[in-house]
């Protein structure tokens, strides 16, 4: 029984060791990333910024009042992929009667020009790609 529970161990060391060196530096060359979004030269505020990558895990970030964001890779890790990725944007629900609209399906209240530009720049419909390097951390998304 000694014996059995011995190699029981060595195997689950092993294992461990196995699992836990291919976490080493192999991943994605994740760069810290932060910007401003504007729209015909203003700022555009309370957004989801999102960068889809062509392979890996999305980036997002939310914009504040003069469009300012940093993404954010995962709960550890602000930044996103080196590489191309797909800019999407959408509106962000910023009260509790926009997030109750927002639970209903239904789109948040905005201006015509606003609903054309989040409509134009959302998730599934927006064609805007960029590509990030490890030089890249002040980024200007200027979109029309």
């Amino acid at each position: 029984m000694f014996s059995f529970r011995k190699h029981y161990f060595q195997c689950a060391a092993l294992f461990l060791f196995v699992v836990l060196s291919g976490c080493g530096s192999g991943g994605p060359k994740i760069v810290p990333v932060a910007g401003t979004l504007t729209h015909k030269g203003k700022p555009v505020a309370n957004a989801i910024v999102h960068f889809t990558p062509e392979h890996g895990r999305p980036s997002s970030g939310l914009t504040d009042e003069e469009g300012h964001f940093t993404l954010q890779y995962d709960t550890a890790h602000d930044g996103t992929q080196v590489g191309k990725s797909i800019v999407s944007i959408k509106a962000r629900p910023s009260t509790r009667k926009e997030q109750d609209a927002v639970m209903m399906g239904k789109q948040i209240p905005t201006s015509k020009e606003m609903a054309s530009f989040f409509d134009r720049y959302g998730p599934g419909n927006s064609k805007y790609e960029v590509t990030i390097d490890r030089s890249t951390s002040d980024l200007k998304l200027e979109l029309d």
